[in-house]
């Protein structure tokens, strides 16, 4: 009897020490917390999700080298973003301001970069003509629309999809 009290307090322990983490492999847990953010607790709440908040293995190598995911900053828990893990030219973390969030997944295609906008400058700059996708794609999404994203030349490239 005591050891199942004992085992049941360690449950309890356990559970509240890994409350956070729930939603993400220990990895990218300790990722996630070396950035000062947290897992978004209500993520499976939302209807329409199919792919989890995270995607390990979106740069060539190693899945366990790379990982996108969204987060929370700690602080401010309204402040959302996609943070891209591993050996990348490109900015390791997106603000994102839409309420809906999309669950990530690796997308493999090539397809040309003019279909898409820079992050950073939507409405002015499209992606470069007679080059395309090589390598991995980040897609956010589900079965009906959602974003690719693509690191070119240090810069996030964007493509609408519905």
């Amino acid at each position: 009897m005591k050891a199942l009290v004992v085992l049941f307090a360690l449950v309890l322990i356990s559970k509240g020490a890994i409350g956070q983490q729930s939603y993400f492999p220990i990895l990218v847990f300790q990722w996630a917390t070396a950035r000062g953010c947290a897992a978004i607790p209500e993520w499976y709440n939302q209807e329409d999700i199919f792919d989890p908040p995270y995607v390990m293995g979106w740069l060539p190598g190693n899945r366990e080298e790379s990982a996108a995911y969204w987060c929370v900053s700690k602080n401010n828990s309204r402040k959302v973003r996609l943070i891209f893990e591993g050996e990348s030219k490109c900015p390791k973390e997106i603000e994102w301001d839409s309420n809906r969030l999309l669950g990530l997944s690796v997308v493999n295609e090539r397809l040309p970069l003019e279909w898409f906008t820079y992050w950073d400058d939507p409405k002015q700059r499209k992606g470069p003509t007679k080059v395309a996708t090589r390598g991995p794609i980040v897609y956010a999404g589900d079965s009906g629309a959602g974003l690719y994203f693509y690191c070119y030349r240090e810069k996030w490239l964007v493509r609408v999809v519905h």
